[in-house]
């Protein structure tokens, strides 16, 4: 076939490079760097040749003047001249064909002039070109390549030579000027170097400046619109692998906000992510919203402060360390020193392992203070704010993973991160109706016990979530309105909405966003079980590590009346209610029990047998004693808890550490781990099945009165929220040129103003030129645009 003899990469100086490479291996490759003059550097480079011979071919670099000039590059003729003679013929017949046989460029039912790219953007709408393209066959479509390659030159020799005839003009009449004047005749002038004011752009311009050495760009070149670096990283393999968050490179993501490309300019966006993706400087606005969203979730959920206890806690257990590896230092002179020498150190390294802080512990905290607990706030008080959500995009098909793609479409999909503001559950056609919560409120006094304090029902979630589900199920088959409405905040320090449509639009497709992922987690509890798991392991925590005790007494500080209960069950070996999660740690206690047996042969399963890879007993009562009282057989814990009870007392609203800590003092059957809150936070998921509304708000509040002055409602459009996603994705996975941004004014903040082509003005030729080239052309041509 006619591209397997000869194949182009083309591209205009809005794709900053040209290559040409011969099937037998040559390569000559074209680098267009904009506003310098035209260098020819040769540099032997090693190249396979018929898979059987090796030759070394000059790579021929050509840098040429930018994109506010005509299209220049040397000619295809110049760049061969060291080629076999045998391929170099291969060559000529191709473009022999070009420049000697016109009836190449001749294709029935449509007009000889499409094969002329000056042609296209004046007699032809995008529509023809690309259905013209559209229906080039191979050897038509290498003749559309060569002939573009030849008008290029043509035009480079037009440009040429009219800039040679102007310099030259210009040189004579300053020549007159000079001998009239008595003057000597002034030197050819040298290259100018950058101005004063660009370099003193780059100084003080340090994104700019990190872009140009990331590029490895001449401060004087304009910047190109797609990155000139031959790895042909995509911009989200480049956003996380070059990042300050070592967390985005740890577990490679995107947050919602990131999806939403369209929003201001994608082009910056691009820059951006190239610059290595730099931190925000907070702005005084910035703070202001920052301050006010902390406003809004304090009033919603207000904080407990537990900072006295968890000092108490870790002055003890510094004090316990230390106490211990004094004690282990005793000579072993006999066997029985020798003895309470080895479980000294058997305390000193539980003591270790239960009082270490982990990476595990920063998402548990998350997952039990921001989901469960707010999940069953917004079920039994119909709101909640600042609720973490996930979701899983499969960006090579452009879809968000749901149910029925079944668990192992997880693989091939890029997590999405987010936090959403604001949840409302209830009537919104009459939000003075409140006949769900009471019933809720009923439910839980008729069936639970209330606290030591006589205010709050202990929640028994084994029994709490099936209950709920009945009640429901009443409300899913009755036309009252009850529904989920999923909404974000936007602070503005005036009562006024952005000026530019963009940026309303993407506050609209990000709720899009935020609602879709939230109603793919209601859709199936086992799904968003696993869901919750993958999202632990693509951060490299551990699912079946038992979490410290302290995180332990964290949760049943803040939340007893949700956790107390399910702590006993686990203490105790007993099920939660949810199949997957009992299940699979029944198979891991089997498992642990066979293997200690030592059954030769028997299958090990390393994922199932995870657990043991931790110490085999979950001493949950060994941290908490005085050093002087320490026991690793017969621990005892009561002066410590009368401490701590001492300390509480100074609180205006003491908790009873002993009423709730006494029970949980043992040895845990089943520690607590993040695959427990997996389980519960799936399960209350669940529960908003099928009451996700399909519209969202979006509430503009001025952060400085602190008042909403607007709240826009928007209906799902399916299509909105597709293109949304399509268009994020091919601008993550680098299948199209970025886009500018649609007004200029939006370039007068931006960091890359002084080198864009847009900022300098140098656009709507470039655009002119990007049209004739067709997105035909550019795929035939090898690059995926």
């Amino acid at each position: 076939m006619a591209r397997e003899r000869l194949y182009f990469q083309l591209f205009y100086h809005s794709f900053t490079r040209l290559r040409i490479a011969a099937h037998s291996g040559q390569l000559l490759s074209y680098r267009f760097i904009s506003r310098s003059n035209v260098r020819v550097s040769r540099q032997a480079q090693q190249l396979n040749f018929d898979q059987d011979k090796t030759m070394v071919m000059p790579k021929i670099q050509v840098e040429v003047d930018g994109v506010d000039e005509a299209l220049e590059k040397l000619t295809l003729g110049d760049t061969i001249g060291s080629v076999s003679p045998q391929d170099k013929s291969k060559i000529g017949v191709a473009l022999s064909e070009m420049q000697g046989d016109t009836r190449v460029l001749h294709k029935h039912g449509y007009d000889d002039d499409l094969f002329k790219i000056e042609k296209h953007g004046t007699n032809f709408t995008h529509a023809q070109i690309r259905d013209f393209e559209s229906h080039l066959d191979d050897k038509e479509e290498e003749a559309y390549a060569q002939g573009i390659i030849r008008q290029v030159e043509q035009s480079a020799a037009t440009t040429t030579k009219a800039k040679a005839k102007t310099t030259k003009k210009r040189m004579a009449t300053k020549s007159v000027k000079g001998k009239k004047n008595g003057t000597k005749e002034a030197a050819a002038p040298s290259p100018s170097p950058p101005e004063p004011k660009e370099e003193l752009a780059f100084k003080d311009n340090e994104v700019l400046r990190i872009l140009y050495e990331n590029w490895n760009l001449p401060h004087s070149t304009t910047l190109p619109i797609v990155s000139p670096l031959a790895s042909h990283r995509t911009p989200f393999e480049f956003y996380t692998k070059h990042n300050p968050d070592v967390s985005i490179i740890k577990t490679p993501r995107l947050s919602v906000t990131k999806l939403l490309v369209n929003n201001w300019c994608q082009m910056r966006d691009y820059y951006k992510v190239h610059a290595g993706s730099p931190r925000l400087k907070s702005t005084p606005a910035m703070e202001q919203g920052t301050a006010h969203h902390a406003r809004l979730e304090e009033e919603t959920h207000p904080s407990v402060d537990i900072t006295d206890m968890l000092n108490f806690v870790s002055e003890k257990v510094a004090t316990l360390k230390k106490q211990l590896k004094s004690k282990g230092k005793v000579p072993n002179t006999t066997q029985e020193v020798s003895s309470h020498a080895q479980d000294i150190d058997q305390s000193i390294q539980v003591v270790d392992e239960l009082s270490t802080s982990s990476e595990e512990e920063v998402l548990a905290n998350a997952w039990s203070h921001k989901v469960i607990t707010r999940l069953f706030a917004l079920l039994t008080n119909s709101q909640a704010r600042e609720i973490p959500l996930h979701g899983y995009i499969d960006m090579n098909k452009s879809q968000i993973i749901e149910p029925h793609h079944g668990v192992e479409a997880l693989n091939n999909s890029v997590l999405v991160s987010s936090i959403v503001d604001l949840f409302k559950f209830q009537n919104h056609s009459n939000p003075t109706d409140l006949t769900f919560i009471t019933e809720m409120k009923n439910m839980m006094d008729f069936e639970f016990d209330k606290d030591k304090a006589g205010t709050k029902p202990m929640i028994d979630l084994t029994r709490f979530i099936p209950e709920a589900q009945k009640i429901l199920s009443e409300y899913k088959e009755s036309d009252n309105g009850l529904s989920l409405v999923i909404s974000d905040v936007k602070t503005r320090s005036e009562n006024t909405l952005p000026h530019f449509q963009s940026v309303i639009k993407g506050a609209k497709c990000q709720t899009y966003l935020y609602q879709k992922f939230f109603k793919v987690l209601t859709m199936d509890a086992e799904f968003t079980y696993h869901g919750l798991l993958e999202n632990a392991t693509r951060k490299k925590v551990d699912i079946d590590k038992p979490l410290s005790p302290i995180m332990v007494l964290q949760m049943l500080r803040l939340n007893p009346n949700l956790f107390y209960h399910d702590f006993i069950k686990l203490s105790r070996g007993k099920p939660i209610g949810f199949k997957p999660y009992d299940d699979e740690i029944t198979t891991n206690k089997v498992n642990k029990g066979i293997a200690a047996l030592g059954i030769e042969g028997f299958p090990r399963d390393d994922k199932a047998m995870a657990p043991q890879q931790h110490y085999d007993e979950y001493r949950f009562d060994l941290l908490f004693q005085n050093a002087n009282e320490f026991s690793f057989t017969s621990p005892s814990t009561q002066s410590y808890l009368d401490e701590l009870e001492k300390i509480e007392s100074k609180s205006s609203n003491p908790f009873p550490y002993k009423h709730y800590m006494e029970p949980l003092l043992r040895t845990w059957q089943t520690p607590l781990t993040l695959r427990y809150l997996a389980a519960r936070s799936a399960q209350l998921f669940n529960l908003f099945n099928n009451f996700v509304a399909e519209s969202t708000t979006v509430e503009y509040h001025n952060a400085l009165t602190q008042q909403v002055f607007e709240i826009c409602q928007y209906f799902i459009q399916k299509q909105d929220l597709q293109s949304t996603i399509d268009v994020a994705c091919d601008f993550w996975l680098g299948r199209v040129v970025p886009q500018f941004a649609d007004s200029k004014s939006k370039c007068k903040s931006c960091e890359f103003k002084l080198k864009c082509i847009v900022g300098r003005g140098e656009a709507g030729e470039l655009m002119n030129k990007r049209k004739m080239v067709g997105p035909k052309l550019r795929e035939f041509v090898g690059q995926p645009i």
